[in-house]
């Protein structure tokens, strides 16, 4: 099955006619509160960590834009993703990605998926080497820890959607092994 997971600005037939162009079966939209009926197949609720403090709300397909140790522990969202942006500057001998070894050993225990997104690569503030290379970090780390892998666009704007296949060989050529991303998420 082919799906992407989009977060939408008023512009939601706009993303499904392309998701239709380029093969996608189910659209996944993801606000920051949930809306009434839409076209679109499945629904998710974009998380802020700072309105929900204790728990993700039950029978949601939740997701959170980066996080901390309290996220993976109390909150327990569906996916985390793009961790990879909120550290600004990485050490001298080492990288930070967003993800130590604590925080994916919580994701297993927890079963939260690590999402990786076209977006935070396309319009990153860091420079794109930067982000590739955590990106390459984070995806040793969920294979190491055996932690579900979700990779998606996370696209706000139509030009920014791209084909299953193409997401699939860029996360190839970062050092994703192919079958490694998670779909139980449908």
């Amino acid at each position: 099955m082919k799906f992407d997971v989009v977060i939408p600005n008023g512009n939601e037939k706009e993303l499904l006619v392309r998701a239709k162009l380029l093969g996608i079966d189910k659209l996944i939209a993801i606000y920051p509160k949930l809306k009434g009926a839409s076209n679109l197949c499945i629904k998710g609720l974009l998380i802020d960590p700072m309105k929900y403090p204790r728990k993700a709300p039950k029978g949601e397909l939740t997701f959170v834009k980066g996080g901390d140790r309290h996220v993976f522990e109390k909150l327990r969202p569906r996916v985390i993703f793009a961790l990879e942006e909120l550290v600004k500057k990485d050490k001298t001998h080492f990288r930070l990605s967003g993800l130590t070894d604590v925080e994916c050993k919580l994701a297993k225990k927890n079963k939260i998926a690590i999402g990786f997104s076209l977006d935070s690569i396309l319009h990153s503030k860091l420079p794109r080497q930067v982000i590739l290379g955590r990106i390459m970090q984070n995806i040793r780390f969920c294979r190491k820890y055996k932690v579900e892998i979700f990779i998606a666009t996370f696209a706000s704007r139509v030009q920014d959607m791209r084909a299953p296949h193409d997401l699939k060989a860029l996360m190839i050529s970062l050092g994703l092994r192919p079958g490694e991303t998670t779909t139980s998420l449908l």
